[in-house]
């Protein structure tokens, strides 16, 4: 994977806020399918690649988290920094109450990868492109800024960091958008709310020969709706 020209800065400044890895949250099912096709997709390239081999059935076990992408950026992953996006988090799972999750945390690495974009907050928000969604350090460094104004229809909010961990950004919302595919080699944990979902899906992975050594834990934290 090409690197940013400037990667090395962008690794100091992970290093001075402390950034350990990046988040993404996936139904449990669709494990199976990164672990087959050793990587996560974008929903394009899922697409694509479920057209060019129809055989897999992939269908059957990967599904969108948003198959409309309001942001009109389906060749991008999206990921936050450090915790879940918590609002779209609670929103996918009411609107599939009977599915199990899981929270993937990525290597930091993806940051630097030459295609990937930042966003102060959800990317379809009009106010996040006021901001500008880029790759620059200046668009990484955004996320973090005291205050950032975000307008609603009803008007406009300012988040502060005030009580933030310095690994956060300013917004829960905010995101990092890496274009087509990551690597399952830079999954490093694999997360589930509790032991019963730990110890179905991970013999659910073992039963069809995928359970690929990555750390599984039960992390019920990240059910919550406060970053910590």
């Amino acid at each position: 994977m090409r690197l940013k020209n400037d990667e090395h800065i962008f690794s100091e400044e992970m290093d001075r806020r402390s950034i350990s890895y990046l988040v993404h949250f996936t139904k449990a099912i669709n494990l199976i399918g990164i672990f087959q096709q050793e990587k996560l997709l974008s929903c394009d390239a899922l697409d694509e690649a479920s057209e060019l081999c129809p055989d897999l059935y992939m269908e059957d076990y990967i599904k969108h988290n948003d198959s409309i992408r309001l942001d009109h950026r389906r060749s991008h992953i999206n990921l936050s920094v450090q915790f879940p996006n918590n609002f779209l988090f609670k929103r996918f799972q009411e609107a599939d109450a009977d599915g199990e999750w899981a929270v993937l945390l990525l290597s930091r690495e993806v940051v630097r990868w030459e295609g990937t974009l930042f966003s102060v907050y959800n990317a379809a928000a009009a106010s996040s492109r006021q901001y500008g969604i880029g790759g620059s350090l200046d668009h990484f460094k955004n996320l973090f800024l005291d205050p950032i104004d975000i307008q609603y229809h009803w008007g406009k909010r300012s988040y502060a960091r005030e009580g933030l961990r310095n690994c956060y950004p300013t917004s829960a919302q905010a995101e990092v958008l890496v274009q087509d595919s990551i690597a399952a080699s830079q999954i490093k944990e694999v997360c589930f709310k509790s032991k019963h979902a730990l110890s179905h899906w991970k013999s659910a992975l073992q039963t069809v020969d995928l359970e690929q050594g990555v750390e599984m834990t039960v992390r019920p934290e990240f059910w919550g709706s406060e970053r910590r």
